[in-house]
């Protein structure tokens, strides 16, 4: 039998979460949105920039996901297909180029994720995951999927777990295992199910990121409902539903009513990326995105001002050691950080934008 276990306290998949009738959250934050003082800047200690190197046949149109292993930093960008891995020091160490039709190929990058030994791409138009290695991107095998999934991550005991959400107009070719998170073993058979949905359910937007990771924790949203799952990456039993209560959230019986996504309704748009004591979330305001930041110490929100100023947060993508990790893909607007008071990074991140080059923006938090 499954054990919903935080701690010693049980979780249960019930009535009672928040704006969803099917989901009982072990903790509930309140986010009233006009009274969150914009100090979410104070929270941050120092800043760093890394520049990274690129080239002719490697770069990436957007970084769509970010992860911290093996002492290398691995981004993908999904539209064209690759992996950039990197030194620590930003120097490109390699990169996994493999879109294509032959063997050890994928046609379809949805998602990735890594460990020790191996890079795992979901390719969900052959149905696969082809591993790589994770030093050399050496291809290794490919095993075959009985579902699709949006995103992956891989625990620490070898199995992984999937995220999938039924979208508005969607059609799969095949049935599958009917839940939002699927969890399987090392050889991707489905060993469990959470957040099953029915034949008639489905979400009314998806995400490009369902996972994030920080340590031992890995954090799951969608827009099914207002609120996020923390899983203890070493044993997915322990676990925590969090809810997050907002003055406007998006009523349980328009859910599946695409037009509320252009109303004034509240929603978050992103998986919360932790980082130490703070939990950082996008929402939705209307055609506005805004970073709010739960500091889990105080049990309080903050947000950027809403005039840009020294240490703002720029949209974090992920967490490493410490600190929140953000994309610079352009010499404007590291530009504007710096007129707005963000301390200013050696000649080398200069070159490296003007040269078209991305860089990484690292907040130490306090």
């Amino acid at each position: 039998m499954r054990r919903w276990f935080i701690s010693t306290v049980a979780i249960c998949l019930v009535q009672g979460c928040v704006s969803e009738p099917d989901i009982k959250c072990d903790k509930v934050l309140s986010l009233n949105l006009r009274e969150v003082v914009p100090a979410a800047p104070e929270s941050v200690e120092s800043i760093s920039y890394l520049p990274l190197e690129t080239g002719d046949s490697c770069f990436f149109r957007n970084a769509d996901k970010i992860l911290f292993e093996n002492n290398l930093i691995y981004i993908a960008d999904y539209r064209s297909g690759q992996i950039l891995i990197y030194e620590m020091d930003g120097s490109l160490y390699a990169v996994l180029d493999r879109k294509g039709r032959g063997r050890g190929e994928y046609l379809d990058m949805m998602s990735f994720t890594v460990d020790s030994d191996y890079i795992y791409v979901l390719d969900n138009f052959n149905r696969k995951i082809f591993r790589y290695g994770s030093r050399d991107c050496r291809f290794d095998s490919a095993s075959d999927l009985d579902f699709v999934a949006w995103d992956m991550e891989v625990l620490d005991n070898g199995d992984f777990i999937f995220a999938f959400s039924p979208l508005d107009g969607g059609r799969l070719m095949s049935p599958q295992a009917p839940g939002r998170i699927l969890f399987t073993d090392n050889d991707f058979s489905v060993k469990e199910t959470l957040l099953d949905y029915g034949d008639n359910d489905y979400d009314i937007i998806g995400q490009r990121r369902y996972f994030s990771v920080e340590e031992n924790r890995l954090i799951y949203s969608s827009i099914y409902f207002d609120g996020y799952i923390v899983f203890d990456r070493t044993d997915h039993n322990c676990m925590q539903v969090v809810g997050i209560d907002f003055d406007n959230p998006i009523p349980t019986s328009r859910r599946k009513d695409p037009s509320v996504l252009d109303m004034n309704y509240n929603y978050q748009t992103m998986t919360p990326i932790a980082c130490g004591d703070y939990m950082v979330m996008e929402i939705a305001e209307g055609d506005n995105i805004v970073n709010y930041v739960y500091n889990c110490s105080t049990d309080s929100f903050s947000k950027n001002p809403d005039i840009l100023c020294r240490n703002c947060l720029y949209y974090p993508i992920a967490s490493y050691n410490g600190c929140l990790v953000s994309v610079i893909e352009s010499k404007t607007v590291y530009d504007e950080f710096i007129a707005a008071g963000f301390d200013k990074g050696d000649s080398c991140v200069d070159k490296s934008l003007e040269e078209g080059n991305p860089v990484l923006l690292f907040y130490r938090m306090k």
